[in-house]
């Protein structure tokens, strides 16, 4: 049990740095998720995504370049 509630935790902080970063993104390219257009929001959350493993990448340490590129398939 023990475990599965350190999973939660871990979870959780992943995804609030994860919108911690995703919010970032929104104000540097000046744009509002609400009002935005499908391109924009692929382009956010593909920066998002970036960003974010990158971050975790240096964190665990491993290479960041290990990372798939922005908007590669």
């Amino acid at each position: 049990m023990r475990s599965s509630c350190a999973d939660y935790i871990r979870s959780a902080a992943d995804d609030k740095a994860y919108y911690e970063i995703f919010f970032q993104m929104c104000r540097k390219f000046h744009i509002n998720w609400a009002t935005a257009t499908d391109k924009e929001k692929a382009f956010i959350t593909e920066v998002t995504r970036v960003t974010y493993e990158r971050s975790r990448a240096v964190q665990s340490g491993t290479s960041p370049d290990d990372i798939r590129p922005a908007f590669s398939a």
